[in-house]
């Protein structure tokens, strides 16, 4: 592919910056290019599988603490304005459809962000502090704080991804270092959650392979 082709498809702009981290190298521009896309393909399965074990644990626990299964349903007036407002959305978007609103559909249709906020100072303390008890392998010198930060970086590396950001980058250099650190600390939070999870990724993980791959461009 040349290099004035691939300009005129992503724009100039958005190439620019991996041309002049790639020292004004087309070739090595547009390889750089595509390495981070399938880097950023390879997180993409196991973001989804991370968000859905998170979602999940984090439910069981609302619903011991809250001592009803349909929580979302039920509680709404003991939660945060933001849950409330995103439990609303769905229910709205549900009606607009002519569905049976169900506390499984309203979980299931939450955003990453409904849930990592569960571990904020304040939304944690209005929850009883109940979410803490889904990462029941946290060890013993962390606390919330802790896992508040691990899934807020990963949040934050996730919305990137989602929104076609580059992730190969510090500055203009290329540099993978932040990318490793949030798969480690997705593989970290897994195990605080439950160590078999990992079990599930282990076949369609591809993440490191293709850091790798990329390091040699």
């Amino acid at each position: 592919m040349k290099v004035n082709l691939i300009q005129k498809l992503i724009s100039a702009t958005r190439f620019e910056r991996y041309l002049i981290a790639a020292g004004n190298k087309g070739q090595r521009a547009i390889r750089l290019y595509k390495a981070n896309l399938r880097i950023a393909k390879a997180f993409h399965p196991v973001l989804g599988l991370f968000e859905i074990i998170l979602r999940n644990c984090l439910n069981e626990e609302l619903k011991i603490h809250f001592k009803d299964a349909d929580w979302a349903i039920n509680k709404k007036h003991l939660l945060t304005t933001v849950m409330v407002q995103g439990i609303r959305d769905v229910e709205r978007r549900l009606q607009k459809k002519g569905g049976v609103i169900t506390n499984s559909k309203i979980i299931a249709d939450q955003n990453f962000g409904f849930w990592t906020q569960q571990l904020e100072k304040q939304v944690f303390k209005i929850l009883g502090g109940s979410p803490i008890h889904a990462f029941k392998n946290l060890p013993k010198n962390m606390n919330r704080a802790d896992i508040s930060r691990r899934l807020n970086d990963i949040r934050v590396f996730r919305n990137r991804i989602n929104h076609n950001e580059p992730i190969c980058f510090k500055a203009d250099q290329i540099d993978f270092l932040e990318m490793e650190k949030i798969y480690g600390l997705i593989h970290e939070v897994f195990d605080w959650l439950d160590p078999e999870a990992k079990k599930l990724i282990f076949e369609i993980d591809t993440v490191r392979k293709e850091i790798e791959k990329a390091k040699r461009i």
